[in-house]
């Protein structure tokens, strides 16, 4: 598949066009849109050598049946993304948009080599997002007893 695009308008596809793209030849600024079931929401843009994926999460906390709240575990996810970006894990930005009060959307980026194939990004933003969900549980799981130990590390 070719990407061809006129307008600043991020381009709509599923995870099977997706894999079937060169994404050596998306140029700076254009932006992919991938909205597929069972697969976070994710803009994919060129930034000159690296490709730079965004994922949202949306929780609706009206349907939330987490054990911990919807914000305290948005929260958890941010400080979840730091941490791992700090062990060397390709992530950063994270951040929590909260203006509409039943919607939660947390943001987070993962950055590659432009040279990333599509079936490596795909299994790369899988993987990344189940370790940030399994450490946002982890630091939450396991908080009474960083503060009481004094060790920060997870």
């Amino acid at each position: 598949m070719e990407i061809e695009e006129d307008d600043d308008e991020p381009i709509e596809m599923g995870l099977h066009e997706l894999a079937s793209l060169d994404l050596s030849q998306l140029k700076d600024g254009e932006t992919l849109w991938v909205m597929e079931s069972e697969f976070p929401e994710t803009t994919i843009s060129r930034d000159g050598a690296t490709l730079v994926a965004e994922i949202t999460e949306h929780i609706y906390t009206k349907f939330w049946t987490h054990k911990y709240h919807a914000m305290v575990f948005a929260e958890a996810v941010v400080r979840a993304v730091k941490r791992l970006g700090v062990e060397g894990h390709p992530l950063s930005a994270a951040t929590i948009e909260n203006d509409d009060e039943p919607h939660i959307f947390i943001r987070w980026r993962i950055t590659l080599p432009a040279t990333t194939t599509p079936d490596i990004l795909i299994a790369s933003i899988r993987a990344a997002d189940e370790l940030i969900w399994q450490r946002a549980n982890f630091i939450l799981e396991h908080s009474d007893s960083v503060l009481g130990s004094g060790t920060v590390s997870f």
